[in-house]
């Protein structure tokens, strides 16, 4: 009866002991996930931060090329304004000589 009694008591000794080093192991085990968690979430914001700061250089760089491309067409149609007045002026003329010949052959 007294040895039953002991054997129980060692029992629940060993097993409140089991448990204290299954816990301890459950509590580093839950520690070590959350600190992989936490590592995760950095290298996530870090890569967002990374791919903000890219898209931020990219659109920069487009909206750059797009008003550059809109001050070409800006140049573009001012020079062909520009010609088209040098050319009306030139034709003009060279109507104007072409009507006076042609005005003195007729007499």
């Amino acid at each position: 009866q007294e040895r039953k009694r002991q054997r129980v008591l060692v029992q629940r000794c060993l097993g409140k002991l089991a448990q204290r080093t299954m816990a301890a192991g459950f509590e580093q085990w839950a520690s070590l996930v959350q600190d992989m968690k936490a590592a995760a979430e950095a290298r996530e914001r870090a890569a967002k931060a990374l791919a903000y700061m890219t898209h931020r250089t990219l659109h920069g760089a487009f909206g750059r090329w797009v008003e550059m491309r809109a001050e070409a067409e800006q140049q573009k149609a001012l020079v062909a304004r520009s010609l088209a007045r040098v050319l009306k002026r030139a034709m003009a003329a060279g109507f104007a000589q072409w009507a006076e010949v042609w005005q003195e052959r007729k007499r």
